[in-house]
């Protein structure tokens, strides 16, 4: 079910770290995007993105203010739409058990249905690796965490696992009932990578906001001397590539051999390197990177229990290739390093990385 580049797309949780990349890319490759927000980030993501509307497409893109993707109205915002990204989903620890359980499981529900009775047929979604039995898989479509309710309410990380992990059984439920909806989840490891290129990112964050850089500020924090926040487990994603499989997923530039696909660069992401990349890349700040030799190295890496299925499946998931942990590394501190400045200049006070991004 291939979709034209000159179609509309609605993408919710647009003013994401992985939202705004989709949109990036969806504009990029030709494609008019309605972007879901809401308050303050409704004015920002338009601003970001309002130099791709021209006098021959005013309206290429418009960012849309979605109070809850649960259960607002979205006749309007998907009324032409071809094909819908859902990425919208509330992080680990940034609600409460009821609140992240609603926004998953009804949020997905809300916009099958929304889709179904606007006659969008073409939807992907944005999922996570931890909807698949950790730490070794298997990594199929039919294989799935065992998280408990019970489990879920003891701690932040089981709350977020049993959210996604229902959330996905529920919409595939769904699109057994209406088998006309052709529905591609994406499960990404931990997400890092640079924010969208400046100056969309500037207009997109114009303030500093440690809550935007999503999971990249782990990396931040690898330019906090004091740096105490390592990631619970091995492995990683870059953000662009991300973005670029839910393009091809919905354009159908390629066709992925499952409808749950896990994300994953198929190589190991020691924190010791990437403090060396740095530390090469980036002479002038060597003075703020963490100590390295506190960092996870190449042993901890070594524990990654999915990247033996990511080396196996990479040609089938990587049709083009896929960012290494070294330019995710480098490009992530160069985006930010230029957010600094951004900020700076407009006389804003930047503290850098002090808590923990999750």
């Amino acid at each position: 079910m291939a979709i034209a580049p000159n179609s509309t797309i609605f993408v919710s949780g647009a003013s994401g770290f992985v939202g705004s990349h989709v949109v990036y890319q969806l504009l990029e490759a030709g494609y008019s995007v309605r972007g879901a927000a809401r308050d303050s980030k409704v004015a920002n993501l338009q601003a970001a993105f309002d130099s791709f509307n021209t006098h021959e497409n005013p309206n290429r893109f418009k960012a849309i203010d979605i109070p809850d993707i649960s259960s607002s109205d979205l006749t309007e915002a998907l009324k032409g739409a071809s094909g819908i990204v859902h990425v919208a989903a509330p992080l680990p620890g940034r609600a409460d058990v009821d609140t992240t359980l609603k926004s998953a499981l009804k949020g997905t529900l809300h916009v099958l249905e929304s889709a179904h009775r606007a006659g969008i047929h073409k939807i992907v979604m944005t999922s996570s690796i931890i909807s698949f039995p950790l730490p070794a898989g298997p990594y199929t479509d039919d294989s799935w965490n065992p998280v408990t309710l019970e489990e879920a309410r003891t701690n932040q990380w089981d709350t977020y696992n049993y959210a996604k992990t229902q959330a996905d059984k529920a919409a595939l439920e769904f699109t057994k009932a209406h088998p006309e909806i052709d529905i591609t989840f994406f499960c990404p490891n931990w997400i890092f990578g640079p924010l969208i290129p400046p100056p969309y990112s500037h207009r997109l964050i114009p303030e500093p906001s440690p809550s935007a850089l999503a999971t990249s500020g782990y990396i931040y924090a690898l330019i906090n001397p004091k740096n105490e926040h390592w990631i619970l487990s091995p492995g990683f994603i870059d953000v662009r590539d991300v973005a670029r499989a839910h393009v091809l997923a919905l354009s159908s530039q390629y066709r992925y051999p499952q409808q749950r696909m896990l994300l994953k660069a198929p190589e190991p992401s020691s924190w010791k390197k990437a403090i060396e990349f740095l530390e090469a890349r980036f002479p002038e700040i060597r003075g703020r990177l963490a100590n390295k030799d506190e960092a996870p190295g190449d042993e901890w890496a070594k524990e990654d229990k999915a990247l033996e299925w990511s080396v196996k499946t990479k040609d089938s998931t990587w049709p083009e290739g896929w960012k290494s942990w070294k330019e995710c590394v480098e490009d992530t501190i160069e985006s930010l390093l230029d957010m600094e400045n951004f900020w700076k200049g407009k006389g804003l006070e930047v503290r850098g990385p002090e808590e923990a991004p999750l």
